[in-house]
Parts: C-alpha cells; sequence; structure tokens
C-alpha cells in the first residue's frame, strides 16, 4: 500500500490522523509521515501489520474501539439527556412524596446518585464528541 492509497483509505473509512493512529497502535505523526511522498526524508512506509489492518477496515472489519461519528455520538448524547431529564423528574417527584408521606432520605440519596451518574455520562458524550470534532 503506498501513500496515497493510504491516506484514500483513511479518508473512505471517515476517520482522523488520531483515529487511524490509534485503531494501528501508533501515533498521529507516524501516519502523517506514512502520508508523505516517498521522496521526503521522514516519509516511513506502513508495517505489514497495519496494511493488513486497513484492508481489514476497508472489508468492513470493525473493531470494539472504532472511533464513533459525530452523528452517533450527537444521538447517544440527546438519549443522555433524555435520561438525565427523566432522572431529575423521578427525584423532584419523590422529593415532592417526601414532603407529603415522609420519603425516606435513602430513596432521595439513590436517586441523587443516579442524577450523578447520568450527568457524568452526558459529560464523557459530549468531551467525546469534542474530540471528534477537533480531530475532522
Amino acid at each position: 500500500m503506498n501513500h496515497i492509497e493510504l491516506k484514500a483509505a483513511r479518508q473512505s473509512l471517515g476517520i482522523s490522523l488520531s483515529a487511524i493512529a490509534t485503531l494501528l497502535d501508533t501515533d498521529a505523526d507516524s501516519v502523517r509521515r506514512m502520508e508523505m511522498e516517498p521522496h521526503r526524508s521522514k516519509h516511513r512506509r506502513p508495517a505489514p501489520r497495519m496494511v493488513r489492518l486497513i484492508e481489514a477496515y476497508l472489508a468492513g472489519y470493525r473493531p470494539a474501539d472504532w472511533p464513533k461519528s459525530a452523528r452517533q455520538l450527537k444521538r447517544e448524547i440527546e438519549a443522555a439527556e433524555a435520561r438525565l431529564t427523566m432522572a431529575l423528574a423521578d427525584y423532584a417527584k419523590a422529593n415532592a412524596r417526601g414532603t407529603r408521606l415522609g420519603s425516606t432520605s435513602a430513596e432521595l440519596a439513590r436517586l441523587s446518585e443516579r442524577i450523578i451518574d447520568r450527568r457524568a455520562d452526558l459529560d464523557d458524550l459530549k468531551a467525546k464528541l469534542e474530540a471528534t470534532n477537533a480531530n475532522s
């Protein structure tokens, strides 16, 4: 696989330099060097194992850590926001019940933990989306 084929493969897969570098267990600078013109002093040929992996990706193989697209992350963020909204509503209902019925503080603590978890999930997804957008 030459430098032109490598770059075309990466672009057709729709992933960034840093994403392909992670999948190939190298760094973005190394991928950049592999995509350089061969006459450049820092050019480097991809290792055979890297070529095999890229060919497998082009054939449709996707490992578990395949980078998600911005669209997929946005959908996950929307779902996480909905889960957070439901957790907040559950807390508000339990709190209102508690003032009337003497709801246990254990129930409110459990719901508070759920809200914290949902918010952390949402923050993680937003950070991944920012990283994806920065690497595109």
